[in-house]
């Protein structure tokens, strides 16, 4: 063998080795992305079940949010309920009504409270109307549950007036020296200082006073009231 023989077995045992290397090369990266492949796959299924846990715990917290809001509203609602019945036991309601005397002597006018509570800070508004006022007095500020106190309508016209009693009150009522109807508003204050207003409608029938109730509302605002 020659030279030239010696020279074409190294060639071809550099080819072989130059072959198993490059297959080992191939190989290792065939594992290597084979194994960036498996950390994705587990990096996605991690992710995933992240997230769901996530979402869970979300769901979760919104539930007991919404469970704390509605027990809250409970709570309020139970407190104002409790505070309105605790109101009603101890709040006055007046009344207005024309009641014969014992003796004949015609008849009066009474405000009485047939409230369950007392009623503080009383006060009536005047009617004013063309130049003119109708005061009515009482007198208390102060009226116990079922106490009763006797009304006075003072008409006032310039530098002169008038006392009025209930039969009075309905003649003048009648002849429109008085307007007809007009409205009476009664204000006071419960033991909680909570502000209420009555209302009351005088009206006169073939010159005989009558005195219906309107309605009660929260207390408030000017105290003086105009012709109806």
């Amino acid at each position: 063998m020659g030279i030239e023989g010696l020279n074409s077995i190294v060639r071809a045992l550099d080819r072989l080795a130059a072959t198993q290397q490059k297959g080992a090369w191939e190989h290792s990266y065939i594992a290597i992305m084979l194994l960036t492949l498996l950390v994705l796959i587990w990096y996605t299924v991690e992710t995933q079940r992240l997230r769901k846990a996530g979402q869970a715990q979300t769901d979760k917290t919104s539930d007991l949010l919404r469970e704390a809001q509605r027990q809250n509203e409970v709570s309020v609602f139970l407190l104002q309920e409790a505070q309105r019945q605790n109101e009603v036991s101890v709040m006055p309601i007046l009344a207005i009504a024309v009641d014969p005397v014992a003796e004949g002597n015609g008849d009066r006018i009474a405000l009485t409270n047939v409230g369950s509570g007392p009623a503080f800070n009383l006060s009536i508004d005047p009617l004013r109307w063309d130049g003119r006022k109708l005061k009515v007095e009482h007198g208390s500020s102060i009226l116990r549950s079922g106490q009763s106190d006797d009304l006075q309508f003072h008409f006032v016209e310039g530098e002169s007036g008038n006392l009025l009693g209930a039969k009075t009150l309905g003649q003048w009522i009648y002849l429109q020296r008085i307007p007809n109807p007009f409205r009476l508003v009664v204000r006071c204050n419960s033991v909680n200082s909570r502000a209420y207003a009555f209302g009351f409608v005088c009206t006169s029938l073939a010159g005989r006073l009558r005195i219906s109730y309107e309605g009660t509302g929260s207390a408030g605002g000017d105290t003086t009231t105009t012709a109806a």
